[in-house]
């Protein structure tokens, strides 16, 4: 049955004398036309500025204070947007956690006044004048890792950009002034330490070293030929993480006029959240907008954490990963060693069509479900099918931010972390789904840790179990955003690859009308066919979900 129903006046034909869907009314901005009571609307200055808020991060034209964030656009990259206005404005911290557990407009407005009037201080960081700063743990991995990875290139005479660069085509519509940038970039790496950062070896350890400047990250190109990402990716390179600068940032324009720029950056020092974090202020400076002072710089909060133990996050992990399963992956060559200097990653593409789409989110929308949760349950399930097991656990990437004040910094937060699902028990699709939103809202709570930790705090039975996933997701929502400083629309394509860690990676790219998937596996482990026959079968998961809700 449809979940809303929206009369026109007559329906729209194309030239073919078929409907057009595209002329049709949005029924969401009708759903939201219902009779509410006065106790409903009655608004406040608060509430008055989170709707103006909501409307203006999610590019939803109408929202109401009973609605849900996720409903009316939201997801969770506008959700860290908005914790982050919302932190510049009233100056209180509301963790992720407490919005995916009480998500309408009303229930932020609330928790805002709330904090206000107990005002609830925020946790003291005690920082000290410590000279020297290490690395985190995954920065140290990934520093290791591009090392094997370019080992392994250099064995096989292959030719390209590190696996550890994260790199972007940028896209607007309205022209950009070459000095104007130039000029915003200078203040966004002044801003920003990270972006003035070495990585140097010190005995057999890796410290950070922060500059007052840095030279030769900005070029304006003009170019002969037509703009295109492939063009793009030739003007791409890799980065000695002893030498400045750690990233570059082109402005290409051809002969026509249009533009692109190239970001290009070192993964040791930037995560996706620091991108949205770097195209605001990026635009703000463009536009001589002033900047609120950051609290804290990357490097201090990276020495209070190291000092700082959190007894309630490790019972946490202790007690969710206590009698876990060992690590469950597809089966196709059994038994076969791995050797991840030497052996080799294929990649299989596909899609989630529109209409599988609509309907993903519409079921989404009804029931306050996120898309990433869903794909993930549809994951767990091909998973269970494919192996008997029900207790599963699927590695996936976290912000790793939980305050307010690092939501505003550009560094390498990031984690990877264990997400359990149970299904032992018999529950409809909905209820499925359910449990596993309040699962993730949970472990959300807890999310500023790192694997290596997490293994550290397992009691021992769980510990000698070994790895505790071989089976990777990641859910990744593409940039497209209205610039409020002056209007103009930005939008991101992703130029890097997926990295070549794990026996095999789902990494789906939400691009709004359609989910795109790089399904990265171990050629030791798998086929192409066998790849392709679980795509077929991960498929029917998602489509076998939606048509019994």
């Amino acid at each position: 049955m449809p979940s809303y129903f929206v009369l026109v006046e007559k329906l729209p034909r194309n030239l073919n004398g078929k409907t057009d869907i595209k002329q049709l009314p949005d029924y969401k901005l009708h759903a939201m036309k219902q009779e509410y009571s006065l106790e409903d609307e009655r608004k406040d200055e608060i509430d008055i500025q989170v709707i103006e808020m909501c409307k203006e991060i999610n590019e939803f034209p109408i929202i109401n204070m009973q609605d849900d964030f996720f409903t009316v656009g939201g997801n969770s990259l506008t959700l860290y947007i908005l914790l982050t206005q919302i932190y510049n404005k009233w100056g209180v911290e509301i963790n992720t956690s407490q919005i995916y557990m009480k998500s309408t407009i009303r229930d932020i407005s609330n928790i805002i006044k709330e904090k206000i009037n107990t005002k609830d201080d925020k946790t003291e960081m005690t920082l000290s004048n410590q000279k020297e700063y290490w690395v985190s743990k995954l920065q140290g991995y990934l520093i290791n890792s591009e090392v094997n990875l370019n080992k392994k290139r250099d064995t096989k005479g292959i030719s390209e950009y590190p696996t550890t660069n994260m790199i972007y085509s940028i896209y607007s519509d309205k022209y950009i002034e070459d000095k104007k940038l130039q000029k915003a970039i200078a203040c966004v790496v002044e801003r920003h330490e990270m972006l003035r950062t070495t990585i140097n070896k010190n005995k057999k350890r890796y410290a950070l070293t922060v500059y007052p400047d840095v030279q030769n990250y900005y070029q304006y190109i003009k170019i002969d030929e037509e703009l295109s990402d492939e063009v793009i990716k030739t003007y791409v390179k890799g980065f000695d993480i002893e030498q400045l600068p750690l990233f570059n940032l082109y402005l290409i324009e051809d002969r026509s006029g249009k533009q692109a720029i190239l970001f290009n950056i070192s993964h040791t020092i930037f995560d996706f959240m620091s991108f949205n974090i770097f195209i605001n202020d990026l635009m703000a400076s463009y536009n001589d907008v002033e900047l609120r002072p950051l609290d804290i710089t990357y490097k201090e909060y990276m020495v209070w954490q190291a000092k700082e133990k959190n007894v309630e996050l490790e019972e946490f992990w202790r007690k969710y990963l206590r009698n876990r399963p060992r690590s469950i992956r597809f089966i196709e060559k059994k038994g076969t060693p791995l050797n991840y200097e030497k052996d080799t990653f294929g990649t299989v593409k596909f899609e989630i069509k529109e209409e599988v789409c609509d309907r993903l989110r519409e079921l989404c929308n009804k029931h306050r479900f996120t898309e990433y949760i869903f794909i993930l349950s549809a994951l767990s399930l091909l998973l269970k099918n494919e192996t008997g097991e029900k207790d599963i656990i699927i590695g996936s990437h976290m912000p790793g931010r939980n305050s307010s004040r690092i939501n505003q910094l550009i560094g390498l937060f990031t984690t990877a972390l264990p997400i359990r699902i149970n299904m032992q028990r018999e529950r409809n699709v909905v209820d499925f789904i359910d449990d596993n939103s309040k699962m993730f809202t949970e472990v959300l709570q807890y999310q500023e840790t790192s694997i290596w930790d997490i293994m550290r705090y397992l009691d021992f039975e769980d510990f000698k179990k070994g790895a505790l996933y071989d089976v990777f997701f990641n859910y990744e929502i593409l940039y497209k955003n209205k610039i409020s400083y002056d209007q103009r629309t930005i939008s991101i394509h992703a130029l890097d690859k997926t990295v070549e860690v794990y026996p095999i990676y789902f990494r789906a790219l939400d691009m709004g009308d359609k989910i795109k998937f790089d399904v990265v596996y171990n050629e030791t482990l798998y086929t192409k066919k066998y790849i392709e026959g679980l795509v077929g079968k991960f498929n029917e998961c998602i489509s076998t979900m939606l048509d019994n809700v």
